[in-house]
C-alpha cells in the first residue's frame, strides 16, 4: 500500500514537473518572440527615418524600387517565418503542459477545474487565440514592410544620376545603367543573381507547402553543414558583385550585397525544406561508392 501510494506521488511529481518545464520554454519562448516582432518593425521605422533625415540618399529609378521591396519583403518574410517556427514549438509545449496538468487535474478529482477547462476546450479559445496572434503577426509586419517601400519610394530623388552615397557624397559621372548591361561582368553578376532569386523563390514556396515529418533538433554535424553552405552561397555571391569592373554612375552594388546577406541567412538558417534537401545531397555523396 505504501509502495503504491509512493508510485502515485512520484507520479504526479514527474507530472508536475512536465506542466512546469513546458510553461517555462513556452513564457521564454514568448519573449523571443516580442524581441523578434518589435525589432523587425522597429528596423523598419529606423530606415524609413534614416531616409528622412538625410543620413542617406538613393537615386530616383525603378531598379532601387524594385531592390527596395524586394529586400523589405525579404526580410519580412524571413522575420515571419522565424515567428512562426515560435508559434510551432510554442503550441508543442501548451499541448504537452495542458495534458499533463489534465492529467493532474483527473488524479486529485478536481472536477470544477477539469470542467473549466474542457470547457475552453471546446469553445477553441487557446487554438483560435494561437492562430490569430500569428495571423496579426504577419499582417502587421507585411503594413511596416509595404509602408517602408512607399515611403522609401516616395523619398528617392527621381532627378539623380549620381552614385549612391552617404549624406555629404560626392557625384559621379561615370557608366550609365543601359551601358553597363552590355559588360560581361555585369551580365553574368545579373544571370547569377537572377538563378539564386528564382531558387530561393522556388525554397520559399516549397518550404510553406511541405509537411513536416515532426519536430527536429538539428545536431552539431547537421549545423556544420548548414554553416558551411552559408558560407560558400555568400562567398560566390560576393566574389561575383566583386568582379563587377564597371564604375557605375549610381552604384546600387551595396544594396544587392545586403540583399544577399539577407537572403543566404533566412535560406541556410530559416528555410526548413533546403535545410533538409541540402543534408539529403550531403547524405547521397557520403554513400555515393568510388
Amino acid at each position: 500500500m505504501a509502495e503504491e501510494s509512493k508510485r502515485k506521488d512520484d507520479a504526479q511529481e514527474d507530472l508536475h514537473h512536465i506542466s512546469t518545464t513546458h510553461r517555462k520554454e513556452f513564457q521564454e519562448r514568448r519573449k523571443i518572440e516580442w524581441k523578434v516582432l518589435t525589432g523587425t518593425l522597429s528596423f523598419y521605422v529606423l530606415v524609413v527615418s534614416a531616409a528622412y533625415a538625410g543620413r542617406f540618399t538613393l537615386p530616383g529609378n525603378w531598379l532601387v524600387v524594385a531592390l527596395i521591396a524586394v529586400a523589405s519583403f525579404l526580410f519580412a518574410g524571413a522575420a515571419t517565418s522565424y515567428l512562426g517556427r515560435i508559434h510551432e514549438a510554442n503550441s508543442f509545449n501548451k499541448l504537452i503542459a495542458e495534458a499533463a496538468e489534465n492529467e493532474i487535474i483527473r488524479r486529485g478529482h478536481l472536477s470544477s477545474v477539469k470542467e473549466a477547462v474542457d470547457k475552453a476546450k471546446r469553445e477553441g479559445r487557446h487554438a483560435e487565440g494561437t492562430n490569430w496572434s500569428i495571423r496579426w503577426q504577419l499582417i502587421v509586419i507585411f503594413s511596416f514592410a509595404a509602408a517602408a517601400v512607399a515611403l522609401l519610394s516616395g523619398n528617392l530623388d527621381w532627378g539623380a544620376t549620381g552614385a549612391l552615397a552617404l549624406s555629404g557624397g560626392g557625384e559621379s559621372d561615370l557608366t550609365s545603367l543601359p551601358e553597363a548591361m552590355k559588360q560581361p561582368d555585369i551580365l553574368m553578376a545579373i544571370s547569377v543573381h537572377a538563378a539564386f532569386y528564382l531558387f530561393l523563390l522556388f525554397a520559399f514556396v516549397k518550404d510553406m507547402l511541405w509537411k513536416r515529418p515532426g519536430k527536429l533538433k538539428r545536431g552539431d554535424s547537421s549545423w556544420s553543414k548548414f554553416y558551411l553552405v552559408h558560407g560558400m552561397l555568400l562567398l560566390l555571391l560576393y566574389q561575383v558583385i566583386g568582379a563587377v569592373q564597371v564604375q557605375l554612375a549610381w552604384n546600387f552594388l551595396p544594396l544587392v550585397g545586403i540583399l544577399d546577406f539577407l537572403a543566404v541567412a533566412y535560406l541556410a538558417f530559416l528555410n526548413g525544406w533546403f535545410r533538409n534537401w541540402i543534408l539529403g545531397r550531403f547524405i547521397a555523396m557520403e554513400q555515393r561508392p568510388e
